[in-house]
């Protein structure tokens, strides 16, 4: 079985809960992240994504900048470091989420996005005959 702390990014970046708007658009645009986990004491609460903003601000044609995150922030997918990797796909897919979040403890300790899926895609692809087989295995079972 291969997990997703095989390719999750570790230690994501997040936000407090009482972050606003205009601090998430700040985090996204000197990170590059598009995806950040809204946190309070430490524990995911959620996560707020560009698609959340831009949902939020469109909808209500107003400037929102000095609104609370928790305002465009939606339920996370929270899984564990061991958690397959076709499992956590599965359900990003079924969901049409664009990241799930990798918790022990309810803290964040890594973040899995439609793009690291893409990355583990492109190696398991170039993987040897034995690794394809077995993630061909983990995707039927």
């Amino acid at each position: 079985m291969i997990a997703i702390d095989a390719f999750m990014t570790r230690n994501p970046v997040s936000l407090p809960s009482d972050a606003t708007v205009a601090d998430a658009w700040r985090q996204m645009g000197a990170t590059g992240c598009r995806h950040l986990p809204v946190v309070r004491a430490g524990k995911v609460i959620g996560i707020v994504s560009q698609r959340s903003l831009y949902r939020l601000e469109t909808v209500a044609r107003i400037d929102r900048s000095h609104e609370p995150v928790m305002d465009a922030m939606e339920e996370a997918l929270l899984f564990a470091p061991g958690a397959p990797l076709a499992f956590v796909a599965r359900a990003m897919a079924e969901g049409k989420h664009g990241a799930a979040i990798v918790v022990e403890d309810a803290r964040p300790v890594g973040i899995f996005t439609s793009v690291d899926g893409l990355r583990a895609l492109a190696g398991l692809l170039g993987a040897s005959e034995a690794e394809r087989a077995e993630l061909a295995a983990a995707l039927t079972a």
